[in-house]
């Protein structure tokens, strides 16, 4: 269940349930929103949960979620 979105307007969304551990990088990967603008997607977890979707882009505009099919690991140089 979204706890909490992101105050910049941006898709981020928090998830509850991590149950006080420490969230940690669990995915990294680059896509391209509908608009065109290239965002970038990281997924914080645990072991058990998914904790945030963070969604960022590389200008001053609030990221919006990449197009499924753009998406691709962070580094692949593709």
């Amino acid at each position: 269940m979204v706890s909490s979105l992101c105050g910049c307007g941006c898709d981020t969304v928090e998830f509850q349930g991590s149950g006080g551990e420490v969230a940690a990088v669990i995915a990294d990967g680059l896509g391209e929103a509908a608009d065109g603008s290239g965002v970038g997607v990281l997924v914080f977890g645990t072991a058990d949960t998914i904790t945030c979707l963070e969604v960022y882009s590389f200008d001053d505009v609030p990221a919006r979620l990449p197009i499924l099919d753009s998406i691709r690991p962070f580094g692949s140089g593709q």
